[in-house]
This record gives C-alpha cells, structure tokens and sequence, in this order.
C-alpha cells in the first residue's frame, strides 16, 4: 500500500485536501492540469491539481506518465491506479535489459558472457573467467544476475553461484562492490557490472571485505591467501 495525496480546489477558493492510504485514490474531476514530483514506488507520491473551465472541444483522455488519468468532461471520479505505475516500470526495464542483451552480444566484455536464463529476462546467468594474473586464473566463475523490475532506477542483485575464496565474496556468493550498493547509477551496465568483478578478482578490497579472516589472511600473508584461493578455483571452478 502507498500514502498518496491528492490537492483539488472546487469552485471556491478555499483549496480542500482529499488524502488516503490506499491503492486506488479517487477525487471529482473538473481539473484541467496537474504537475506531481514522482520519486519511486514505496515513497510517498503527492499530486498537485489545478482548476480549469470544461474546454469546448470534445472530450478527451489527458495522460500524465503512467500514473494520472484525467476525463475532462466526464462525471467519473480519477482514480490514482498504482498498479499502473509499476507495469509501466517492469515495461521500461525490459527494454533497457534487452538493449544490454543486444549490446552484449554485438561487443561482449572481455572473458565474460551473460543471457537469459530460459524465457525470463529479468534472471540471468553470467560466466566470468578468471583473470590471468590472478589466483582464479583458469577458473570458469557462473554468477546469477536478478533485475529488480525499476531497472535501471535500483541495481541488479549479483551472486556467485561457484564458490570463491575472496575477501569481498562470501559462502552464499554475495559480492561486496560498491557499484551493487550505494554507487549504483542508471547509466552503469550490465556488461561494466562485470568488469568491475572481473577487477575485483584482481585487485581486493581488503578494506571493505564480507569475510574479515579472509581480508586479514590477504593483509598479512599474500602468498597463503593465494594459495586457498588457487586451491578454491581448481576445486570448484575448474570442474
């Protein structure tokens, strides 16, 4: 359920608020124009309205994105249908994701590759291969990519399904990066979300890790951490 607020202003100057928690939010209709900060599902979504006379020419539907349906000549109450807004979200994301496939597959990202998993888009399986200079080095790593239905407003969620033996990856094959987390931006990638693992491989962060025994092994004795992680790739990721 979302806290809507709707703003009318009947015949007097007096303005009245209507306000609700609900789904659907109905308000008299006589109104002409309205403007609404919209910031996300789940948020508090306010609409402004305001009046206007009934124009002359034939009736007709105004559409404001995804959200506001106005009959202006009609004695049908508006209804804030929601639902609608998030159909048009999972719209807007299949289409970015299958512009990332269709890029994907024109100039893929070096030693990694990713797709659908059967017929749904929004789940994918990723190959990474272990970069050369590194311990995964002759490793093939899968990794899971779900893509919330706001894509690309929130970032997909990215597990290892191969085990790792890393600071910033840990049993249940979540990934410490801060690019899945606050850093995220709609104009990031799929195809540069796998790089930076890829990177991640290489270069540790010790200092923001998932498994501190792991980042305190990296820290004091490079050369034993190398050789679980050796030991890992060859036992898991080479099989």
């Amino acid at each position: 359920m979302w806290d809507v607020a709707g703003f009318w202003k009947p015949a007097s100057d007096t303005p009245q608020t209507y306000r609700s928690i609900g789904r659907f939010v109905p308000i008299r209709p006589q109104l002409l124009t309205a403007s609404w900060p919209y910031h996300d599902l789940g948020n508090p979504v306010v609409i402004s309205l305001s009046t206007s006379t009934t124009p002359k020419s034939k009736p007709k539907i105004i559409f404001i994105p995804s959200i506001l349906l106005l009959d202006l000549e009609s004695n049908l109450c508006i209804w804030f249908a929601l639902s609608t807004v998030k159909f048009e979200k999972s719209h807007m994301a299949s289409k970015r994701i299958q512009k990332e496939l269709l890029d994907l597959q024109r100039d893929p990202p070096a030693s990694c590759s990713a797709g659908p998993v059967g017929e749904d888009l929004f789940h994918w399986q990723a190959t990474i291969m272990g970069p050369s200079e590194s311990p995964y080095a002759g490793g093939v790593f899968f990794v899971a990519i779900h893509f919330p239905q706001d894509y690309p407003f929130k970032p997909p969620k990215v597990n290892f399904q191969t085990k790792v033996y890393h600071p910033n990856i840990n049993s249940n094959g979540s990934i410490c990066l801060d690019i899945l987390k606050d850093q995220w931006s709609p104009a990031l990638t799929i195809s540069k979300v796998l790089l930076s693992i890829s990177s991640l491989l290489t270069d540790p962060n010790p200092d923001d890790p998932l498994v501190p025994e792991i980042a305190h092994l990296y820290k004091t004795h490079r050369s034993r951490y190398e050789d679980a992680a050796r030991s890992w790739t060859q036992k898991y990721a080479m099989g």
